[in-house]
């Protein structure tokens, strides 16, 4: 609404409004970098213009800011000729207009500094910039036009340089409405900055700010996960006493994410990187769900029934448990899931992970885990015993 009443504002080069529950970085940060300082400030000055019309995008700025005007001193070939060097020019012109300290001496409690340098006069005068002397290496002095030219240009208020580098950033903050700031960067990376690429050769860049953060915590995620996993896997080994059964169990967790993935897609959200905290919680709760199933097949088979006996025991005996867990976990999630405030709907991806994927997984693990533990035996007794054996044979052997 702010924004909406502020526009057009006069004699303001730029304004920038910042609002954010969680941090203060803009959504894309991208780094341009090139050797040549006037090619990158006009890619950063095309790319700013690409990404302003970019539908979703706001505040796009980027990091360059011209400074004041100033005058740039450049040795020509005839004051290479002469022996003079960059240091020499700069020195010369330091000491003319700045002045050398010639003395100090104290008078009274003040200390006096004497510099030696042009007449006061002479240094407000830009003419006599053109008319100063030079001294040459062998003693003589000729115009500084002879060995210099001079360039009038406006100068940086600020060089940004990243390992030896200078870069320009071009940022921008997206409005969650229309896009997505994975959506945004997918087509930088696509089409946009190749098409720079093609036009400014030499032209690198990199995802920065939360671009970057959000690509370091997701492989961070990503290994934690699988850390997880194994101890899963090793709890539910140790306490089923087998290989084979914790693998069946997890089998159901890929069927979990499948349903977030679709829960999304059905409610209209976007998957962000707060679902994906959403899907690793999924992961333990879907587990509970098959360790329940499992452990009274389990049950029923040391009661001496057959494999496919057991599983439709273990069917009809925890269908209402796992149910219960089901349901009491997603309505526990559906006041989060309805509210409108925004520091809940922050949260509302990480539950549609939750509440969607467990649904889902529900189903598959009442229909397909069963079937994969039938299918299990049918494998152990064919490695067995070469051939697959009927369910009521004497020589059926335990999946686990």
């Amino acid at each position: 609404m702010i924004r909406e009443k502020i526009q057009n504002v006069p004699n303001i080069d730029a304004i920038e409004f910042q609002s954010s529950l969680v941090g203060e970085e803009p959504d894309i940060d991208i780094e341009l970098t090139h050797p040549d300082d006037e090619t990158l400030y006009q890619a950063s000055e095309e790319l700013t213009n690409i990404l302003s019309r970019f539908p979703g995008m706001k505040e796009v700025t980027d990091s360059f800011e011209p400074g004041k005007m100033e005058y740039v001193f450049e040795l020509t070939d005839e004051g290479n000729a002469v022996g003079l060097t960059p240091a020499d020019l700069g020195n010369q012109l330091r000491s003319a207009f700045f002045g050398n300290e010639a003395q100090r001496f104290q008078r009274g409690r003040s200390e006096v500094i004497v510099y030696v340098r042009y007449p006061k006069v002479e240094r407000e005068r830009l003419e006599m910039l053109r008319d100063a002397r030079i001294r040459l290496p062998d003693g003589s002095e000729v115009p500084l036009e002879q060995v210099a030219s001079i360039r009038f240009q406006p100068g940086y208020s600020q060089i940004e340089t990243v390992n030896g580098r200078r870069i320009v950033g071009v940022t921008g903050d997206v409005d969650y409405a229309i896009t997505t700031p994975n959506q945004v960067m997918a087509e930088l990376a696509d089409t946009i900055i190749p098409s720079l690429q093609a036009r400014y050769s030499g032209l690198s860049y990199s995802f920065e700010g939360e671009s970057r953060d959000q690509q370091e915590d997701l492989q961070s995620l990503m290994r934690n996960m699988v850390i997880a996993l194994l101890l899963i896997y090793m709890l539910l080994g140790a306490q089923l006493r087998s290989y084979v059964q914790p693998l069946v169990i997890m089998t159901a967790i890929p069927f979990g994410v499948v349903g977030a993935i679709w829960g999304h897609f059905l409610l209209g959200y976007d998957l962000t990187f707060i679902s994906l905290f959403g899907i690793v919680a999924l992961s333990g709760v879907v587990v509970n769900d098959s360790v329940v199933l499992v452990d009274f097949f389990n049950k029923q088979r040391k009661t001496g029934l057959n494999t496919k006996e057991s599983a439709l025991a273990a069917i009809k005996r925890r269908f209402r448990p796992i149910l219960l867990t089901t349901l009491t976990t997603s309505l526990g999630l559906l006041p989060i899931l309805l509210e409108t405030s925004m520091q809940a709907r922050f949260l509302i991806p990480m539950v549609i992970s939750l509440a969607t994927g467990i649904v889902f997984a529900t189903v598959i693990i009442l229909l397909l885990l069963p079937c994969l533990i039938l299918i299990v035996n049918d494998l152990a007794q064919i490695l067995r015993f070469g051939v697959p054996a009927k369910d009521s044979s004497p020589s059926e052997v335990s999946f686990t």
